[in-house]
């Protein structure tokens, strides 16, 4: 096989998922030809999967040169943005940008990085970009719209484009997902509830795989952790950095409490990250033969701190050595125990909301296609059954190990709110730990735009303006015994 059939099939496993047969595909070619450009990408994009940008970020500074290709600048973007150096990002996206301006992606890339920014004219600008260069762009009238730059022309070619009936069920999604950010913004409630549903059901028509089974999954994890289980398991020693989780359902306010505690002096920010999602399960399998996360109590203390050093040199990078690092992977809920079996410095954050409120948010973003409790009503209230069947499960074998902060109760009193929280995490209270909305820097979740703003109860209650319309919502909730505020 040619080193070039080699790096095909190395990038078509990257594709599918096969990362061993990638990387021994790339490795293959280095072995022939040592600095060969296309099986260092392979590997670069390797690390990045694996969640190593430090790593990837090393070997694509060292590809870039004038003559590299634009796609390598791109690579470049999103180890920088791994890493929280959005500024970095956005210089190597328009740097892609620059080089090969028919280009689609180049600016899509810088305006996903600007919209981190808040910088909206630039994004504004890219988009734009990509609209010329594909005219009627789903995606991109999506977020022309959501930053509140979609034209009236726009809006009625979005509008018009629906009313055929022939779009994609994603393309539907982008614009009834955009076009509900525009009647929001305009106060037309009606049309807003209306594509703000419309857009739920047409990601929800594209679903094809099988329903995840939420309440056989919460059975399982806690068969595997409970109360026997963890007095049987290690802890790992204390390192050296001390990370903060903060978790909760998906716009339940974690980003809102990630600020707040990024306002003290030696603490970075890490936003969402993918390490217990794509690398700690296949780890800790190949440790236990068993399947995650059972076996994890015949670890030893030894091997829990292998596991976790990926994430602390992770986080650690990005901290640039801030002794406090803040991750808000929302899903860790399911992973408290652990989290402080494998991390016994750390602070654990969790975040509650009004489950009404809670749900009626989670509608009107567009989150990933595979995360089908988002968009569909009867198992979002299956999830919000699970999130408090764990909170009780941990509280009963952790009692005072994590703070749990309601969301209603943090927006009316912040500085009490936010006084307890800080002293919880062991920080230093100062006033600017209220002042987020001033501070510069990216945020990189659909919150991006509220937490630019100072902290308000206009969002507690919402969904009641809607109750007619998010009836079934209520009844998912009442079938699973999830208690809302009426």
């Amino acid at each position: 096989m040619t080193p070039h059939e080699q790096l095909a099939k190395g990038f078509e496993a990257l594709g599918a998922g096969d990362y061993v047969l990638a990387a021994n595909a790339a490795r293959a070619v280095l072995r022939a030809q040592p600095d060969d450009p296309g099986a260092q990408t392979l590997l670069g994009r390797l690390a990045l999967a694996a969640c190593r940008p430090d790593v990837a970020l090393e070997i694509f500074e060292a590809l870039v040169s004038p003559s590299a290709p634009p796609a390598t600048l791109l690579d470049l973007a999103r180890a920088d943005l791994d890493l929280r150096r959005e500024d970095d990002a956005l210089e190597a996206a328009q740097a892609a940008a620059a080089m090969a301006p028919q280009w689609p992606d180049a600016w899509s890339m810088v305006s996903e990085v600007a919209i981190a920014l808040d910088l909206l004219d630039v994004a504004d600008e890219a988009l734009a970009r990509v609209l010329v260069l594909k005219p009627g762009d789903t995606g991109a009238l999506h977020l022309r719209a959501r930053i509140g730059r979609a034209s009236e022309q726009e809006v009625a070619d979005m509008e018009r484009a629906l009313a055929t009936g022939k779009l994609s069920y994603r393309d539907a999604a982008n614009l009834h997902y955009g076009l509900s950010y525009v009647y929001k913004r305009s106060g037309d409630s009606s049309r807003f509830i209306s594509h703000v549903l419309a857009a739920n059901a047409a990601q929800r028509s594209g679903f094809k795989g099988p329903m995840p089974n939420l309440r056989a999954s919460f059975e399982r994890q806690t068969g595997a952790f409970s109360r026997e289980a963890f007095a049987r398991a290690a802890t790992a020693p204390p390192a050296a950095l001390a990370p903060i989780f903060i978790i909760g359902m998906p716009r339940s306010g974690t980003t809102l409490v990630e600020q707040i505690i990024g306002g003290a002096p030696g603490v970075a920010g890490a936003g969402e990250q993918k390490f217990f999602r794509d690398v700690l399960p296949a780890e800790m399998e190949a440790m236990t033969g068993a399947q995650f996360p059972e076996g994890f109590d015949r670890l030893s203390a030894d091997q829990l701190s292998q596991l976790a050093y990926p994430l602390l040199r992770l986080l650690g990078a990005i901290g640039n050595s801030a002794p406090f690092v803040t991750d808000k992977t929302l899903d860790n809920f399911q992973r408290i125990g652990l989290l402080l079996h494998m991390f016994p410095d750390c602070k654990v954050v969790c975040l509650r909301r009004d489950p009404m409120d809670t749900c009626f948010s989670i509608l009107q973003q567009q989150f990933n296609d595979r995360i089908v409790q988002t968009f569909d009503l009867e198992l979002m209230g299956e999830a919000c059954r699970r999130f408090s069947d764990f909170m009780g499960h941990w509280a009963n074998l952790f009692e005072g190990r994590f703070l749990e902060v309601q969301y209603e109760t943090l927006v009316a009193s912040p500085e009490v709110q936010a006084r307890r929280l800080i002293e919880f995490c062991g920080l230093e209270w100062n006033a600017s730990h209220l002042d987020f909305h001033t501070r510069a820097g990216a945020v990189r979740t659909f919150s991006d735009q509220q937490v630019r703003q100072p902290i308000s109860t206009a969002s507690i209650g919402g969904w009641r303006q809607f109750a007619d319309e998010l009836a079934p919502l209520r009844r998912a909730l009442e079938a699973n015994g999830v208690a809302y505020a009426p």
